[in-house]
Order: C-alpha cells, then structure tokens, then sequence
C-alpha cells in the first residue's frame, strides 16, 4: 500500500497543472458546503443557548391578526384575566409593540416602540427580551414619559441623526418623552433599535388597549405543554371559536425552538444540495483526469502486467490517485470554507448580528476529509477498472 501511495504522489506531482485543476474543482464545491453547515450549525447552536437561558417555563401567546405588530392588537385584559384563573400559571404580561414615528432633534424616523407593564411582569418581560441596562436606570411603576433606548439607538447616529444619550428628548407619536435608561447590546438588529416605554403611554400613543402578546410563566415543576393546552382551552371558551378556528396562537419556547430548527434543517439542506452540484463537477473532473492518465500512461501499464504486476495492484495505484485527488482538494476546500465561515461571522458581528457564529466540530472536518476522499475514489472508478482490465500484448502495443 506505501508503494502504491508513493507511486500515486509522484504520478499526481508529473501532472501539476492538471492535477491542480481537478484538485480546485473538488476545493469549490467543499468550500461552499464547510462554509455553509458551520453557519448553519453556529446559529443553531446560539439560538438553543438563547432558549436555554430564558428558561422552559415561558409560553407565548399571540394575536394571528396583530402578528409582528402589523396588523390590530387582537389580545384584551379579558385573556390576560383568564389565563390568571389557571391554577399552574405563576405569572401574566401583556406587551405592545408597533412601528412608530420617532422624532429626535430635526429628523423624524421610524422605529419599534415596546410597552412594558411594569407593575405586572416587569421582570419577566425583561428575562424573556434579554433586557439589561448598560448605563442610567429602569423604567418606574410611576413613570409615564419615560423611556428606555435599544443598544443601536445609542450607539450608531444613522438611526435618529444622531446619537441618543441620558436626559435625551424624544417625540414618539407627537407625545414628549425623556430617555432614563440605555440598554446593553442584545443581538438581534430589532431589538437593539427599540425603545421601551411604560405599558400605558403606549396604549395612549397607539390609540388601543389590546395586546400583541402575552407572556406567560408557569410554576416551577409544571409542564408547560400541559399548560398552554389549557390556555388554548380557556380562550377557546372566552371568544367562542371552535379547536382549529383559533384567531390566536400559544406557544411553549420549546415548540418556537423546534420551528427555528425545522426552518435552519430546511434552508441547509437546500443550500448543501445547491452546493453538491459544484462537487459532482468536481468528481466528474476527477473522471476526466483518470481517463486521460490511463490513456497516457497504456504503456506504462502493459510493462507493469509484463513482470507480473496484478490487476489489484493496477487498480489500486489509480485508485489511491483519484482518491488523494479527492483528499487534497477537500482539504484546501475545508480551509477556505472555514475561512469564508469566520470572515461572515465577523462582518455580520460589525453589523450587529451576533447569532451568526461558526460551528466547527472535529467530527465534521472528519467526515468532510472522508467525504472527499470517497468521492475521489468514486469518481476514479470507472478509469480504474478501464486501467486494470488492459491486456499487457495491448498495452504496449499502443502509441
């Protein structure tokens, strides 16, 4: 076997040029697949983190209208009073949320506006929001116009012309409002661009007193699953709508994760077929280069069966080729997809993207090299069997 390894490095170095294009074919197809499932991978892996840290015991509840803040707040006091009569339920918020008109200084733009209800929930909504203050203070049980700014609101001058800071005045829906409090960075683009404020003014400015959602948590020990059936139940009862005909969602953080990971297992396995495409080229390249190593060396293999060399041992030397062909491009397409992976993560980390980190398990790179040399090896049959199966009086025969 180190004979034939040997014989097969020396062999591939006789044909640089050739060999180098065979091996750059594998490389592209390999670069988008390593670059592709370690994002992938990465952003699964933060977003789980995230539920984790949030904990288990939060259901969601949402208005299938008012979804986004898009449309009319669907959600009344009148759930939230419900969903309190249930004995396994610990804790009920409801919050606001819609696109506002934010004026600050000269310029008027759009952004999020949250309403917190801080005399409810204000904890709760804080643990599920990631809510933490960098510099300044909460928001009071006795404020009303005040308000709490998002990381980028703070940060970057592009949102409102210019930076927010404490003591900042700002004008929300034509209404006077003073920032008391900046928050620290939480990752996601929306939320660091959103401005919090107590859960009344909000119901004021936006001219409703319905919610888009509802926080709920459970005591400890309880299945959730168990209790956002039962709010499904109660609701069902308190809007008189049949099981299926729901103007309303519930939701555990668990079955919110299980879609995130429906959604990411979907777009990877498009994008790793897409991207297969580029290695089957490469393998037919690979075929190619056999072929015409097996033509240009027919000579070669009639001396070799001459003094008595086997069909194994033929077979085996073009084999190991095709399949170092496979390696060595699989290889450097590990590399430059690794190095595609983190240069993504870092512009998206400038951006203020932080779920968008590479995953890189020793078991992928593993079986990514492994993968390679298959392919190589498959690819390669065909001039393989064509090289072993040559009859030596032929073979030195030909011209």
């Amino acid at each position: 076997m180190i004979a034939q390894l040997r014989l097969a490095f020396r062999n591939l170095l006789a044909r640089k040029k050739r060999s180098w294009l065979t091996v750059i074919s594998i490389a592209i197809g390999m670069v988008a697949i390593i670059s592709l499932l370690s994002l992938g991978y990465g952003m699964r892996k933060a977003i789980v983190e995230q539920f984790e840290e949030l904990g288990t015991d939060k259901i969601v509840v949402t208005s299938k209208e008012g979804f986004m803040g898009l449309g009319p707040a669907e959600l009344t006091q009148k759930d939230i009073d419900r969903i309190k009569k249930i004995s396994e339920v610990k804790s009920v918020v409801g919050m606001v949320y819609k696109m506002a008109k934010v004026k600050y200084g000269k310029k008027t733009s759009y952004t999020w506006v949250s309403g917190m209800d801080i005399e409810a929930g204000e904890e709760l909504i804080e643990s599920v929001q990631q809510i933490k203050i960098e510099k300044g203070r909460k928001l009071k049980s006795s404020d009303k116009y005040k308000a709490v700014a998002g990381y980028d609101l703070w940060t970057k001058k592009d949102l409102l012309g210019k930076k927010l800071k404490l003591g900042s005045k700002i004008e929300i829906e034509g209404k006077n409002f003073e920032i008391v409090g900046l928050l620290s960075k939480i990752g996601n683009p929306e939320d660091d661009s959103t401005i919090w404020i107590p859960l009344k003014a909000a119901q004021e400015i936006f001219d409703e007193e319905d919610f888009n959602t509802i926080i709920v948590q459970v005591k400890q020990g309880v299945s959730p699953e168990r209790v956002a059936e039962k709010i499904k139940k109660e609701l069902r009862k308190l809007r008189g709508v049949k099981e299926g005909e729901e103007n309303f969602e519930v939701q555990t953080f668990q079955e919110i994760l299980g879609s995130f990971n429906v959604i990411l297992a979907v777009i990877s396995a498009v994008l790793v077929g897409i991207a297969s495409i580029a290695l089957f080229v490469g393998g037919v390249g690979i075929a190619n280069t056999m072929y015409t190593a097996v033509l240009e060396r027919t000579r070669e293999i009639g001396v070799m069966k001459a003094v008595g060399a086997s069909r194994g041992s033929i077979a085996l030397i073009f084999l190991v080729e095709a399949g170092l062909l496979g390696v060595v491009g699989g290889i450097i397409g590990i590399a430059l997809g690794l190095g595609i992976a983190y240069a993504v993560s870092y512009i998206a980390m400038k951006a203020g993207i932080v779920f968008l980190k590479p995953f890189v398990s020793p078991a992928l790179l593993f079986y990514a090299v492994i993968f390679s040399f298959v392919i190589g090896t498959i690819s390669g049959l065909a001039p393989t069997l064509k090289a072993a199966m040559l009859e030596p009086v032929r073979a030195l025969r030909y011209e």
